[in-house]
This record gives C-alpha cells, sequence and structure tokens, in this order.
C-alpha cells in the first residue's frame, strides 16, 4: 500500500493539517489530527478526484462534488493517476500488480521472439533428425490422408507414373504418381516420394516436355526433402509445443496436420532451386526446355483468367522464373524426339479426351 505525506486544508474552518494519504484500489484514505488531537480519515473514491495548481509546487485534490477538504501534495505520480490518457492507463495506475505483470509480460514476449528467431534453426533441426525411411512411412500416412476424400483417376495415374520411369531419373526416393479428379490446377509433391497432380492441371499441359518439366520440378522438391522442410517450417511451432507438454513426436505432429500440405508455399529459393533441378533433368535427357517455358506461359495465362489456380499460390510464379527458363532454353544446344514418352504423352491424352 502506497503512503503520501501532504496537507490536509480545511476550508471551512481555514485550518490546515499534515496528513497521510494512503492509495488503495480505486480510493485515496487521507488520515491526519485535527486541532484537538483527534484522529480524522476521509475516503475519496478516486474516479471523482480533481486537481488544482497551488501557487507553490504542490498541487491540491478534491473530489469535483464537494471540495470543504483539499489535500496538497507535491507527488508528481498523483497527476498521473486522476489524469490518465486512457481507460487502460487508469487501470494500469490503480492496479499494485501491475510491475509483476509488466514482467512476466516481457519474458513472456522476450520468449516469443526469440522462439521465432530460433524457428528456421529448431526447423533444420527437426528435418535433418527425420530418417529417410522414417519420411517414407510419414509421406505414406500423409498421402492416405490427403486422398481418402479423392477420386484418383488410377488409369491415368498409372501412365503418368509409366511417363514418369521413362524419364529415368535416379533417386532414392521410389516416386509414386496420383491423379486426382478435380478442375483446380494444382500439384504438389509429399515428403517421402509421393506427388499429386489434379485433372485441372494436366488439362493445362499441352506437351510431353511440358510435362516432363512439372515432375521434374515436384520430384526435385522431395529428392532435395524442399516438401518434408515446407511442411516443418510451418508445424514447426505447434511440434516443439506438442512436444514439450503433450509428449507428442515428431511424426505424429506432422501426420495429423497432412490436410494442411497441399496449401503450403515454397520460398522463392526453393523454388528457384526446384527449377533448376528440373532444368537439369531435361538437358540431361535431351528434352527441349521449351516444355519450362511453355509450362510457365501456360500457367501465367491461367492465372490472368481468373480461374481457381492453387498451383500459382503454392508454386508462386515470379517473372524472374519465366525469365530464367527462357535463357535456359535459349542456351540449350541439343534436344531429340522421344519416341516412348510421346506415345506415353498420347495414351494420356487420349484419356483426358474421354474424361472432358
Amino acid at each position: 500500500m502506497s503512503v503520501i505525506n501532504g496537507y490536509i486544508r480545511d476550508k471551512q474552518n481555514f485550518s490546515q493539517f499534515p496528513a497521510e494519504l494512503l492509495l488503495q484500489s480505486g480510493f485515496w484514505i487521507i488520515r491526519y489530527k485535527d486541532s484537538q488531537g483527534n484522529t480524522q480519515q476521509l475516503a475519496w473514491e478516486e474516479k471523482k478526484i480533481i486537481s488544482k495548481n497551488d501557487i507553490s509546487s504542490f498541487t491540491e485534490y478534491h473530489p469535483f462534488d464537494k471540495n470543504q477538504f483539499c489535500f496538497s501534495s507535491n507527488d508528481q505520480s498523483l497527476l498521473k493517476r486522476i489524469h490518465p490518457k486512457t481507460g487502460l492507463h487508469r487501470w494500469l495506475n490503480n492496479n499494485p500488480a501491475f510491475p509483476v505483470i509488466l514482467g512476466v509480460s516481457v519474458i513472456l514476449v522476450s520468449g516469443l521472439i526469440g522462439l521465432w528467431l530460433a524457428l528456421p534453426s529448431i526447423n533444420d533441426k527437426i528435418t535433418n533428425a527425420i530418417s529417410i525411411e522414417t519420411e517414407k512411412k510419414l509421406g505414406d500416412q500423409m498421402i492416405k490422408t490427403m486422398l481418402e476424400k479423392e477420386v484418383v483417376l488410377d488409369s491415368i495415374s498409372k501412365n503418368v507414373n509409366e511417363y514418369y520411369k521413362a524419364l529415368d531419373k535416379k533417386s532414392k526416393y521410389d516416386i509414386k504418381i496420383s491423379v486426382v479428379k478435380s478442375e483446380i490446377v494444382n500439384a504438389y509433391a509429399v515428403p517421402g516420394g509421393n506427388i499429386v497432380i489434379y485433372k485441372g492441371m494436366m488439362n493445362k499441359i499441352k506437351s510431353h516436355e511440358a510435362l516432363a518439366a512439372l515432375l521434374g520440378h515436384e520430384s526435385t522438391h522431395i529428392e532435395q526433402r524442399h516438401s518434408l522442410k515446407s511442411l516443418t517450417r510451418n508445424l514447426a511451432f505447434s511440434a516443439v509445443i506438442g512436444m514439450i507438454f503433450g509428449g507428442n513426436d515428431v511424426s505424429s505432429v506432422l501426420a495429423s496436420n497432412a490436410s494442411k500440405f497441399s496449401g503450403l508455399t515454397y520460398s522463392r529459393t526453393l523454388e528457384k532451386a526446384a527449377d533448376q533441378g528440373s532444368t537439369e533433368l531435361l538437358i540431361e535427357k535431351n528434352i527441349s526446355l521449351q516444355g519450362m517455358v511453355d509450362l510457365m506461359v501456360a500457367l501465367s495465362e491461367a492465372d490472368s483468367s481468373g480461374l481457381h489456380l492453387e498451383f500459382m499460390q503454392t508454386h508462386p510464379l515470379t517473372e524472374s522464373r519465366l525469365d530464367a527458363a527462357r535463357e535456359a532454353k535459349a542456351e540449350q544446344k541439343y534436344a531429340e524426339k522421344n519416341e516412348k514418352l510421346e506415345a506415353i504423352w498420347d495414351k494420356i491424352q487420349n484419356q483426358l479426351k474421354e474424361l472432358n
């Protein structure tokens, strides 16, 4: 309880006495001894108190509805109590626990800022702690959850998988591709080796070279663990909290959030790396890089038409990426027709026409 020394003045009797002001929650309690030596006490409701400057350094205070008694003090903190700028200031001034609340708040905010700054490091540690075998098992759990409410086009999926195998891309992952019956224009890679492509995306692809570019892009996300890093980045905070307070392991936290995966976005750095991986694949297989250019141009045109193009949200298409694809195409020295890939592509096209 704060005690402030001052004077109480009785205007009716023209007398003044030394007094002590005790600040309690919402009230000023003023105690003094009158001319007879008797202890007197006044109780004022703080929200009714107004101030008046004295000719000295002292300030007079009294309730606005009665002014027989005035309390005088040179303590400047009293002015802040009765003239707060906002209701919050008034609450803070009247609340004796404010220093404790402020201290705890500072500690919590500092801790959260520290945790936020540490998230990239936490993300890398979580990712590195997951073995490839665990990642594959995790991916199988996730893809099962993600596709249970989708209609998978088995025949087209079979041919797209055949096309990818014909690309003969070396990988430590066993890539599996599922084509989903939906007009959404989207495709994404799931940790551990699964790729999901919507029929809407397949309809936008006009050449087998563009399909090779798309598959090269998504498989690079898997090969370089971009998919896993993006997932742990988005879920790192909840994963850490879950492991600390709930005893959950990393895999259970990630698997339980599988439904969020198709909407995760990649950073520009990861997108550039996936484009580079796709470009290297097409060059290695002597496939024209016009496929990469055509893929991005088709997506850009579809996006400007106002279609439901989720791919552009999860894989941001920047002008620099398109320019890089065009530059790579201009520098490509050799490309050839691949009759095997074209034959598989023709089968896929015929199947899509039947569905459309």
